[in-house]
């Protein structure tokens, strides 16, 4: 097993959510705390453009 050190500022604990990343933000944590079991693959991509 391959073991990856993770900058401690890109973390859950540290991740600001707001309205435009709500569903991507909460998708991501299930991911994360049941893989293989929800959102497995999980794949984020934005629309083309800037949003605001």
């Amino acid at each position: 097993m391959v073991m990856i050190e993770f900058d401690p500022k890109f973390t859950f604990d540290t991740f600001v959510i707001g309205p435009a990343n709500r569903f991507a933000a909460v998708a991501a944590r299930r991911s994360a705390d049941s893989p293989a079991i929800s959102c497995n693959p999980l794949v984020i991509y934005p629309v083309s453009g800037l949003q605001e």
